[in-house]
């Protein structure tokens, strides 16, 4: 090989072939992102068509993320007004990256956050930035291991126990189900705490009356939102809204600007504009013909032999969005993620799965093939369940030990994180501190918490998910077969 040649392999284009792979397949996408690749016609398909030609930089004209007097402040002020905030920003570092900056603004390490213990691990992430300690409240999980919205009974008995800057409150669910926002910012406010909403999959709440109304309508102090996830912005891209008085804008601006990369993409924030635009311009009407076919959606699949659509047998009635589907196919004999695969195999992705459950996220710019894919995919799934695990005995006992209670806190997860660390066998790790957060991903709600005491239910359910079929996040050890604790 001579001087300058490049190596056989890096000839190779893993990652870009990949995703072509993905996209020459065609599959039916009830997943993220919500454009789906197709977000229309007009200013959005000419958008998604002109990628390379349109990514630029801090030119003239173009504003500055960081300092914005021009395009992005217009930008972002006239979503702050279609969504009803004092103030908006746009987040090149999604929900997550505008989660961290609200706890940086909301508090700091003499400080106290409440959250609920399957928050996502963003929240985590927003602890270790603001160097605050953590109290949990505990989640309820359905019959069908689902997580319940925040219940105002549960948050104010943890409010009882001592002062709180923040309360944070996960609505919607991953699953859909949306939380009492109003009677939970009361009780914060009483407290003298600040509600924010990690409302990363509400971004279209509000806008049709089918679908619940948005947390900032509903009194919260500030949202997070991914309008990638639901509208058709671009994956990573999301806003920050604030109102009322109870967090300080200037603190939550400059949290955004030593977070956020100095190198932000014109792409997603173009996109964020795009999205706004789409729902100003489209208004509710896309999104109650959604409405209406994720009802008719829902009872076709209901029919199916095995297959049953949660919502049908909640013991709590919630608001929900309709625009999510979980189906629940335990009559199926095999874990949702044997049933996931198996529709993937025939060209049909969902959103994610678990033991129980398979997530389907429709859009108002799904095209009317994918349905007919969709139900034949489950159709045939059902005549003949895969080959699969089964979910295992006392899987769902696992999971709402983990969602109801906790280890001791014996470091702040920010000080944890910078404390010394050895290996363990993860059959060995309970009683330990932990030094990762590990979540199954999808959701993404870590199981174990840097500074925490590892408990044995954590240890055991970790296993299930490992065994079943599921992945994670956060663990060094992808295999799960040891984990990261304090020395």
């Amino acid at each position: 090989m001579k001087r300058g040649d490049p190596a056989p392999d890096q000839a190779r284009l893993p990652l870009a072939e990949a995703i072509l792979r993905y996209v020459e397949r065609m599959p039916a996408r009830f997943h993220t992102p919500g454009h789906k690749g197709r977000a229309g016609t007009g200013p959005l398909g000419w958008w998604l068509d002109r990628a390379a030609e349109l990514d630029l930089t801090e030119v003239p004209g173009l504003d500055d993320l960081h300092a914005p007097t021009g395009a992005i402040r217009d930008a972002q002020a006239l979503a702050a007004a279609l969504w009803g905030a004092d103030a908006t920003w746009f987040s090149v570092n999604g929900s997550t990256g505008g989660l961290q900056a609200l706890f940086w603004a909301a508090a700091g390490p003499a400080d106290t956050v409440l959250l609920p213990r399957l928050a996502h691990r963003s929240a985590i992430g927003g602890l270790l930035v603001s160097g605050a300690r953590p109290r949990y409240y505990p989640i309820t999980l359905d019959q069908l291991g689902l997580p319940l919205p925040a219940a105002p009974e549960q948050v104010a008995a943890a409010l009882a126990h001592c002062p709180v800057r923040a309360v944070l409150v996960t609505s919607p669910t991953y699953h859909g189900r949306v939380a009492d926002v109003a009677a939970l910012a009361s009780l914060a406010h009483r407290h003298g705490a600040a509600l924010i909403a990690d409302e990363a999959h509400g971004a279209h709440f509000g806008f049709h009356p089918a679908y619940p109304g948005s947390s900032l309508a509903s009194g919260a102090d500030a949202a997070v939102q991914s309008p990638h996830k639901t509208l058709a912005a671009w994956t990573q891209a999301a806003w920050v809204h604030v109102k009322g008085g109870r967090l300080d804008p200037e603190r939550v601006s400059v949290a955004l600007d030593w977070l956020q990369t100095t190198s932000p993409s014109y792409l997603l924030l173009a996109s964020l504009d795009l999205a706004r635009w789409q729902m100003a311009r489209e208004g509710p009407d896309p999104w109650g013909r959604l409405a209406e076919r994720a009802q008719a959606l829902a009872a076709a699949l209901a029919g199916q032999p095995g297959i049953g659509v949660a919502g049908d047998r909640d013991p709590v009635a919630a608001p929900r969005d309709p625009a999510r589907l979980v189906l629940d196919v335990e009559g199926l004999g095999v874990t949702g993620w044997a049933v996931a695969d198996a529709l993937q195999s025939r060209g049909v992705v969902a959103e994610t799965a678990d033991f129980r459950t398979v997530v389907l996220l429709l859009g108002p710019w799904d095209p009317p093939d994918w349905d007919r894919q969709l139900l034949a995919a489950v159709a045939a799934v059902a005549a003949a369940p895969p080959a699969g695990p089964r979910p295992p005995d006392g899987w769902l006992e696992l999971a709402r030990a983990v969602a109801a209670e906790w280890g001791e806190q014996v470091l702040p997860p920010a000080e944890a994180l910078r404390r010394p660390r050895r290996q363990v066998a993860l059959s060995r790790a309970a009683g330990h501190v932990a030094a990762e957060a590990i979540s199954p991903y999808p959701p993404g709600t870590p199981v174990t918490v840097p500074g925490e005491r590892i408990r044995p239910e954590a240890v055991a359910y970790l296993d299930l998910v490992a065994e079943g079929g599921g992945r994670v996040q956060g663990a060094r050890d992808p295999t799960l077969e040891t984990v990261q604790v304090l020395a």
